[in-house]
């Protein structure tokens, strides 16, 4: 499921609204882009400022009497911080939207204009390249260089870095360069093809799905303390469309069975050994699991088709007790990438014996599978 090609650590992740406060320190959430090192040193050096607000970071300058950010001359990583404020993207190729919020402003007062840029839109293609569109306002009293307030493609990249751990993923785009949309645009101002800094974007992996809730007509839970061999547990599922054998080969990957609840909580292998297709007319319709001795744990049948689904388990080997009454019972089958969960919920008919037996019957779907 998982592969490894060229740079890109494979996975299937969809994120959308990410918000928090950036800070200089990169934070998971936020991109890091100082716009133009040169730019910096010719701001600076004429005695200008620079400041980032509304969602922009920066740290603050040592020369505290000229205020503002400290431009960190020469440097072309972590000067500025830009908040993520919405991201739409797939892996493993990375591409989608990231847009980053701030405001970054320069101001020269001997060459008498101000620049801000506002809001950058990092776009990333399939072809590992990206664009950066920002809301640029100039202000300048320069005769060559008129007034501009609009967003622009201010800047073409390279993807040179796509790294995805478990819990964040980072683009690195290098190789920076000004458009000729933006110098035609800016009169000038930026020329085509200057360089501009790195930029790196770090944000959160959405934790995977935990399954598909499914409904049930039943799941019961037997128990007899004085005789663990008693303890039984069933599930029934029927005209459920999303049990689909088509998307499993318990053959090849095996299956679990998982039975939880706020006292309990147990996971049985079914290995891929016991595992038997359904055929009909040669084609695969469904699937059988059968250890009727228990000879591999305590499920001794799992029987699978389309819209239905039966599992039956008994014996010392299933850890529940019906000491008390369990609450958010569910009971989770897996087997490759696919996971479904039936639960017991407060529109469920439920009965419960202390110590003997729980059922819940007529079952809805679960808002959502227990956590791993």
């Amino acid at each position: 499921m998982h592969s490894t090609p060229h740079r890109i650590r494979r996975h299937a992740v969809t994120l959308a609204l990410l918000f928090a406060l950036p800070a200089t320190c990169l934070a998971a959430d936020e991109g890091d882009w100082g716009f133009r090192q040169s730019f910096r040193g010719y701001v600076y050096g004429g005695t200008g400022t620079m400041t980032a607000t509304a969602g922009a970071a920066c740290d603050p300058n040592p020369d505290t009497v000229r205020g503002g950010c400290d431009p960190k001359l020469g440097a072309t990583t972590d000067v500025f911080g830009w908040t993520a404020s919405d991201a739409s993207y797939t892996l493993p190729d990375g591409v989608g939207t990231i847009d980053l919020q701030g405001n970054v402003a320069f101001v020269h007062p001997t060459h008498l204009f101000t620049m801000s840029l506002i809001d950058p839109i990092v776009t990333v293609a399939a072809d590992d390249t990206a664009t950066v569109n920002v809301h640029v306002i100039i202000a300048s009293d320069f005769v060559a260089v008129p007034d501009y307030d609009g967003r622009v493609n201010l800047g073409e990249f390279d993807v040179t870095d796509l790294d995805v751990t478990a819990s964040t993923v980072t683009w690195q785009l290098g190789n920076g360069a000004v458009t000729a949309e933006a110098a035609t645009a800016l009169g000038g101002f930026l020329s085509a093809g200057a360089a501009l800094d790195p930029i790196r974007i770090v944000l959160p992996v959405a934790a995977a799905p935990s399954g598909t809730p499914i409904t049930s007509t039943g799941i019961q839970l037997k128990d007899d303390p004085a005789k663990p061999g008693k303890r039984a547990v069933a599930l029934g599922v029927s005209k459920e469309p999303l049990v689909v054998p088509g998307d499993v080969d318990p053959t090849v990957d095996g299956a679990t069975v998982r039975v939880v609840g706020s006292t309990f909580d147990h996971t049985y292998a079914l290995p891929a050994s016991n595992w038997k297709a359904v055929l009909k007319k040669g084609a695969v319709t469904g699937y059988t699991y059968g250890d009727s001795k228990l000879v591999l744990g305590p499920i001794s049948s799992l029987k699978m088709k389309a819209g239905a689904l039966k599992v039956t388990g008994k014996g010392a080997g299933l850890g529940h007790a019906l000491a008390v009454e369990p609450q958010d019972v569910a009971i989770v089958v897996s087997s490759g990438n696919v996971t479904l969960c039936a639960g017991v919920g407060a529109a469920s008919k439920r009965t419960f014996q202390a110590g003997k037996q729980y059922k819940g019957a007529k079952n809805a779907a679960p808002v959502s599978c227990p956590a791993p």
